[in-house]
């Protein structure tokens, strides 16, 4: 009998690469994966951007409402204005937050304002941009278009005005991505609660 050791068989070991349909597979794989990535990416940026957007014109609208109460619960030193009110101007692709005060209007008769004159706006800050990627859905008939929402106090009336000017009762601000990929609309009561 032979006495068999480690050596006795020469035993090398098998050095043995990737065939090229091996790594084809893999590059095709790794390229599909990276391809659903960069989609579902520029996909969640769309609808992150659309939903900030939307916040923000909620917010302002918000805070036009709690400058109306809090300009009449402690008025400052000076007479605060008749009107708070936030205006959308969907060509000029911007929005904000006005003061509105009518010479012709007592502040106390505000309530019964039937038109809305824009010579009467003083807005608090520069206006906002909408972001580059998002549009508003502008109806063709401005009859259909929230143009200005005016909170009069001390019963925080609520007037609600479209493309015409004329009063309307609520409406909705509509928003897409400029891909029309995404869209989401705030729905404003003629009591101007917001909902979404």
């Amino acid at each position: 009998m032979k006495n068999l050791t480690p050596n006795t068989y020469n035993l090398k070991p098998i050095s043995k690469g990737f065939t090229l349909i091996e790594i084809i597979i893999v590059v095709a794989i790794s390229a599909l994966l990276t391809g659903v990535l960069v989609t579902y990416s520029q996909r969640s940026r769309q609808q992150i951007v659309l939903n900030v957007e939307k916040a923000k014109v909620a917010e302002l609208i918000n805070r036009a409402k709690v400058l109306t109460l809090a300009g009449f619960t402690d008025p400052p030193t000076i007479p605060p204005p008749c009107a708070y009110g936030f205006g959308i101007d969907t060509v000029g692709r911007n929005y904000g937050i006005f003061t509105y005060d009518d010479p012709n209007v007592a502040c106390e008769d505000a309530s019964t304002i039937t038109s809305i004159d824009e010579s009467f706006f003083t807005y608090l800050d520069p206006l906002d941009p909408f972001h580059r990627d998002i549009n508003i859905i502008e109806d063709p008939d401005p009859a259909q278009v929230i143009k200005y929402i005016l909170y009069i106090p001390p019963e925080l009336n609520v007037l609600i005005f479209d493309g015409n000017g004329d009063i309307k009762g609520g409406g909705e601000i509509n928003f897409e991505t400029k891909d029309g990929s995404f869209s989401s609309s705030i729905r404003i009561s003629s009591n101007g609660q917001l909902s979404f």
